[in-house]
């Protein structure tokens, strides 16, 4: 399994906390490979018209960036067909809070 923290945050000083907080818990549920947690602070998800929130330019890179290490990385050991999947960038997947 692999995992990749995300987690909304105040502000930045807690967040190597969590991390070293989270890894542990993450291990005992079986996750073998963890990728660097994505915190993104209050201020880096700004509200949209439709009240859903968007992250901002930074936070979305960071996350194409680990979604593009678990596709090129993981999956493609496990899938031999990964390569049939175009990627999509995180500005493009909906959400919902």
């Amino acid at each position: 399994m692999t995992v990749l923290p995300l987690a909304t945050v105040g502000s930045a000083h807690p967040t190597m906390a969590l991390d070293y907080a989270l890894r542990p818990v993450q291990q005992s549920m079986g996750a073998r490979n963890i990728l660097p947690c994505i915190f993104a602070t209050d201020a880096q998800m700004v509200p949209r018209a439709d009240g859903q929130y968007q992250p901002d330019r930074a936070i979305g890179e960071r996350l194409d960036d680990a979604v593009h290490r678990i596709v090129t990385e993981h999956l493609r050991r496990s899938i031999s067909n990964a390569e049939r999947f175009a990627p999509v960038p995180f500005s493009q997947v909906q959400c919902s809070v």
